[in-house]
């Protein structure tokens, strides 16, 4: 091994010093103490400096695959290939409870406003929405079943934002998209007053669940479609 290898090397330094004399055999000694303390430094700032290269490549490479995700994923064409996978809902069939329930042990991550499990968010919803407005049940519902799309539970999703035209920078790392030329006007592919209606959200929860109502023809009015598709903006 190495360490041997000096050892054996101080060792043959020390027989050969006795016979120069006792003054040589010190400054030899101090000699290979100080190259073998150098040494063994040098070889750990050397695997520092490797450490740190190694660190700032594998950022770098982070970003770049964090570019790639917001430039496809979450871009028009990413959006319809989500849509049609989605949209024709044959991932699972289960009752509303049973899907809350699925939800126990999920905090979500994007929402930087919550600490709790999905179900205790969507039970305090519910009881907060019927206390304020004891007269719209549908209102009631709608508060309970709001985030049911967090099934999904892709860590890419993150905020809900409009997609094809610039971003505002409350939207987290909205400096990404810059390298997108459909991001870098205020209307982009839309016209003016075009209407939510007519726009195309990120995908993510909203959306998915927004798709599962409409799907499913649910009955419940305009209004409790548009707080699913939109309470996140």
């Amino acid at each position: 091994m190495l360490m041997d290898k000096y050892i054996f090397i101080i060792h043959k330094w020390f027989v050969i010093d006795v016979r120069l004399g006792h003054l040589l055999q010190v400054y030899v000694t101090f000699f290979f103490f100080f190259f073998f303390f150098f040494f063994l430094t040098g070889s750990c700032f050397h695997g520092d400096a490797g450490t740190m290269r190694k660190r700032a490549k594998e950022e770098q490479q982070w970003k770049s695959s964090t570019v790639s995700i917001t430039s496809t994923k979450h871009m028009l064409y990413g959006f319809k290939k989500k849509k049609e996978e989605y949209g024709k809902l044959q991932k699972a069939e289960m009752s509303r409870w049973d899907c809350i329930e699925l939800l126990n042990e999920i905090v979500d991550e994007s929402d930087q406003d919550l600490d709790e499990p999905q179900i205790e968010h969507l039970l305090q919803s519910a009881e907060a929405v019927r206390r304020d407005y004891p007269d719209q049940d549908w209102l009631h519902l709608t508060a309970l079943i709001h985030d049911l799309g967090t099934v999904l539970m892709n860590p890419t999703f993150g905020d809900a934002f409009p997609l094809g035209c610039a971003l505002d920078e409350s939207i987290v790392h909205h400096n990404y998209f810059k390298e997108n030329p459909l991001l870098q006007t205020r209307l982009g592919v839309y016209t003016e007053n075009c209407g939510l209606d007519k726009v195309t959200m990120s995908w993510g929860h909203d959306e998915y669940i927004y798709l599962v109502m409409k799907g499913n023809e649910t009955k419940l009015p305009p209004a409790s479609f548009f707080i699913m598709r939109f309470h996140s903006l």
